[in-house]
């Protein structure tokens, strides 16, 4: 399945391995439009920074499957981290608050998703310019 990354401003980038898109245009912004996104919404208040040492934020579940692994790594290692859902399942629906160490300041980080069947999901985000991760169907 291809993936896309929806940014709360309405610009969709690809990501992934991209079977097939659609490009058009939506309230005057360009979207290319993809199987799966994982929508964005801008930090409020500095909440998620490099300059506190933590990336926090909120990860929801929209894809209507049980999201069953979460890996999340600064972009440009070769290696992800551990898995941050600790053997949880977050099912569709459901949300959880991440808080990952940031002590070098990355924010873009390369993101792995495990849903049930099998199914893995790809891409790579700022995680310091963002609140709420919503993975969509």
């Amino acid at each position: 399945m291809a993936l896309g990354l929806r940014l709360a401003g309405g610009l969709a980038l690809g990501g992934g391995a991209a079977l097939g898109c659609c490009l058009g245009l939506e309230s005057g912004a360009l979207v290319v439009t993809f199987g799966v996104f994982l929508a964005m919404a801008p930090a409020m208040g500095g909440a998620s920074s490099a300059a506190t040492g933590e990336l926090n934020f909120d990860l929801v579940n929209d894809t209507g499957s049980d999201l069953l692994e979460v890996f999340i790594w600064p972009s440009g290692r070769t290696t992800p981290r551990d898995e941050v859902l600790f053997g949880q399942t977050l099912g569709p629906g459901e949300v959880v608050e991440i808080t990952l160490p940031n002590r070098a300041g990355i924010c873009d980080h390369d993101l792995l998703f495990v849903l049930e069947g099998g199914e893995t999901i790809e891409d790579t985000a700022d995680l310091c310019a963002t609140d709420v991760l919503a993975l969509q169907r």
